[in-house]
């Protein structure tokens, strides 16, 4: 009987691996729509939602507390995904600054798409985006605040200050 060679024990020691994280990665994904509190009890990365986010313009962040009205907001996510990761998390950093009325996520697969018609309604291609509304959709932060020197409390408050544009 001849000894397996390196590559096919290497290569079965890979397949075994791809298995094995498979079988591990089959609850990875969130899919559905939940507040806040149902996302932050469900997601795998829960225990950094509220983590110490030092704001670069603290000034927006007091003027987003002293906004005169409420606002709801959409977030639609993958927690697949980098940015997803980094941009929802500084917004949870910030949300008892904001006066919220609600958050609704809405955590989507790889490919977008939602049961509920989301990705047709707000047309996106690019995640995570943050929809904010008040009666009506009033702006909207695609993936990541706008450059120069990106600031997520900068650009919430641009859109959600009266007459806000962003």
């Amino acid at each position: 009987m001849q000894a397996p060679s390196r590559l096919s024990v290497a290569y079965l020691a890979s397949l075994l691996l791809l298995i094995l994280l498979g079988m591990g990665c089959k609850n990875q994904y969130l899919v559905g729509y939940m507040d806040t509190e149902t996302f932050a009890a469900r997601c795998k990365w829960r225990h950094t939602l509220d983590y110490d986010y030092k704001p670069r313009f603290p000034e927006y962040v007091d003027s987003l507390r002293a906004l005169p009205d409420s606002f709801s907001a959409t977030i639609v996510l993958g927690t697949w995904c980098n940015d997803s990761r980094k941009w929802v998390r500084r917004f949870f950093a910030l949300r008892q600054a904001m006066p919220l009325r609600e958050v609704e996520i809405v955590a989507v697969d790889t490919t977008k798409r939602d049961e509920r018609g989301y990705y047709q309604r707000y047309n996106y291609d690019s995640i995570p985006v943050f929809i904010f509304r008040r009666e009506a959709e009033i702006g909207r932060i695609y993936v990541k605040p706008v450059r120069p020197r990106r600031s997520i409390e900068r650009d919430i408050y641009r859109i959600v200050k009266p007459g806000g544009t962003h």
